[in-house]
């Protein structure tokens, strides 16, 4: 289902993004668990919900509107796009055939 998420984008207009180098304008590959993780989460807090919550929080999000764990993981990647377009993420893997994009380690 992702590959086909990414050709409907590119049908759109906007091509997967090969690496950091240029993201405006392109989508983007990320991974909500990877991220919390990157924001400093902590996964022995307890269940997933709690320390996402946590690692968006201590990112300056507000996260009292996030009612599930899907709407934290949808902050936690617009978060990492919001970083990308800011020069703050990482490209992880091969740019001949795509990367996963992170906050920077």
């Amino acid at each position: 289902v992702g590959f086909a998420a990414f050709e409907a984008a590119a049908s759109a207009g906007y091509p997967l993004a090969m690496s950091t180098a240029v993201v405006e304008g392109r989508a983007l590959e990320v991974y909500p668990h990877a991220t919390a993780l990157r924001l400093g989460g902590d996964p022995t807090l307890g269940p997933k919900r709690v320390w996402r919550r946590a690692a968006l929080e201590s990112a300056g999000v507000t996260t009292a509107p996030l009612r599930s764990v899907d709407a934290l993981d949808a902050a936690l990647a617009a978060l990492t796009g919001v970083l990308a377009l800011e020069g703050g993420c990482e490209a992880l893997g091969d740019e001949g055939d795509g990367v996963i994009v992170l906050p920077a380690g």
